[in-house]
C-alpha cells in the first residue's frame, strides 16, 4: 500500500513538473517517466488512416526508431547461442508485444508462432504475391486498431521472384508504429513477425493484426492458425515452471535467464497494480497505451 501511495505522489509530481507555460498535450508515457526516452514527433498519419486521425495531428507521436536488424539473417535463436538453420526473421525479445516464427520453443513459447503454409503447389513468389494482395487490402481500424493507417515499405512485387514483405502500421492517436514482416523462404512455408517498437504491452494489437490477415489467407486455402494470446501465456508459464527448464544451460546462462524472468514478472505485477489508475478503456482497447 505504501509503495502504491508513493507512486501516486510521484505521478502527481510528474504532472506538475511537466506543466508548461503554454498548454500542450502530454502523453501518458511522459507521466510514467518514459518521456526522456521517446522524443515527441509531430508527424502525419499514413495516407490510408481513418478520417478521425486528423483530430490527433497536434498530439505528440511516439513512433519509436525503426529496428536496424529487420529482414532475414542467420540469428542466435536461444539463450544457449544456437544459430538458426539459414536466414530467419528477428526473434522477439521477451516482452508481450511481439509474435515471430523465429525463436526457442521453450523460452519464447509466449511469442513463438508456427510458420504459415500456402496451399500445396504455390511457389514462394506466388505466396508472397498473395500476401502482398491481402496486406494491401488491410482495413485500418479493424478491431479498433491501426487507425493511423499502414504502408508497405518493401513489397515482393518490386523484384522478380521477390519473397519478402515489410510493412508499418500506426496507432490512431499516439502514432505508435508496429513492424510487420513476411518471408516466403522455401516452398510451403512463410515466416511471420509482427512487433511493437515502443513499450512493453501492446494490448493485443499484434495478435489482432495477424489474426485479421490470417483469416483472409485461410479463405484462400492457407494454413495460418489463429493466435490465442491467453493460451500462449498459459503454455509459457507451464514450461518455465518445469523443474528441468534450465537443466541444459550453463550456470551463467541459467542465472541470467532466471533473472530476466523474475524481472518480467516483477514488472507485470507493478503494471497490474498501477496501470488501472491511468488507462482509459478506449485507449487500452485500441492499443493507444503501451508501457
Amino acid at each position: 500500500m505504501r509503495s502504491t501511495f508513493s507512486f501516486l505522489l510521484l505521478f502527481i509530481g510528474s504532472c506538475s513538473s511537466l506543466a508548461p507555460e503554454t498548454p500542450r498535450v502530454v502523453s501518458r508515457r511522459h507521466l510514467l517517466g518514459g518521456g526522456a526516452l521517446f522524443t515527441p514527433m509531430a508527424a502525419r498519419a499514413f495516407e490510408n488512416a481513418l478520417p478521425e486521425a486528423a483530430k490527433f495531428t497536434d498530439r505528440p507521436k511516439r513512433k519509436g526508431p525503426q529496428p536496424p536488424d529487420l529482414g532475414l539473417a542467420v540469428r542466435s535463436v536461444n539463450q544457449y547461442g544456437d544459430e538458426s538453420d539459414g536466414p530467419v526473421l528477428k526473434i522477439c525479445k521477451g516482452a508481450p508485444n511481439c509474435f515471430s516464427t523465429s525463436g526457442d520453443e521453450e523460452f519464447d513459447a509466449a511469442s513463438l508462432i508456427v510458420p504459415w503454409k500456402p496451399p500445396s503447389g504455390v511457389t514462394p513468389a506466388a505466396a508472397a504475391k498473395q500476401l502482398e494482395e491481402v496486406v494491401a487490402a488491410y482495413q485500418p481500424g479493424q478491431e479498433g486498431i491501426d487507425g493511423g493507417g499502414f504502408k508497405i515499405i518493401t513489397a515482393p512485387s518490386v523484384k522478380p521472384d521477390g519473397t519478402y514483405l515489410y510493412a508499418q502500421f500506426e496507432a490512431l492517436k499516439n502514432g505508435y508504429i508496429d513492424d510487420l514482416e513476411f518471408a516466403a523462404t522455401k516452398p510451403g512455408e512463410v515466416q511471420v513477425r509482427s512487433s511493437s517498437r515502443v513499450g512493453f504491452l501492446d494490448m493485443g494489437v499484434n495478435a489482432k493484426r495477424l489474426n485479421y490477415i490470417s483469416a483472409k489467407l485461410r479463405a484462400k486455402g492457407w494454413d495460418a492458425p489463429v493466435i490465442d494470446k491467453k493460451a500462449m501465456r498459459i503454455i509459457s508459464s507451464k514450461i518455465m515452471a518445469q523443474p528441468n527448464f534450465f537443466q541444459n544451460a550453463s550456470p551463467i546462462a541459467a542465472q541470467e535467464t532466471t533473472a530476466r524472468v523474475r524481472k518480467l514478472k516483477a514488472r507485470s505485477r507493478w503494471m497490474r497494480s498501477t496501470v488501472i489508475l491511468i488507462v482509459s478503456v478506449d485507449d487500452a482497447i485500441g492499443g493507444e497505451f503501451r508501457i
